[in-house]
């Protein structure tokens, strides 16, 4: 499991949107949508579903946002 793949998932849940995720980490889409899938994979089931142009965590999603909102927050106190 790569970190930045958590760091990524976690701003996608907060923002609750893939094209402004990307945006917001000056990234493209496709690169988004990639890390998510990759996390998926690894995870071994979907963390989120898309209700038009937002995204709804599953509940493993929800679990999973927890301890990636733990690393966001080592990484911010780290700078």
């Amino acid at each position: 499991m790569n970190p930045q793949h958590l760091l990524t998932f976690s701003v996608v849940a907060s923002l609750k949107s893939i094209t402004l995720a990307a945006q917001h980490l000056n990234l493209g889409q496709p690169a988004v949508s990639g890390q998510l899938k990759l996390l998926q994979t690894f995870v071994g089931e979907p963390l989120y579903e898309r209700k038009g142009h937002q995204i709804e965590l599953t509940s493993a999603g929800v679990g999973l946002l927890e301890h990636a909102n733990k690393i966001d927050e080592c990484y911010t106190q780290a700078l």
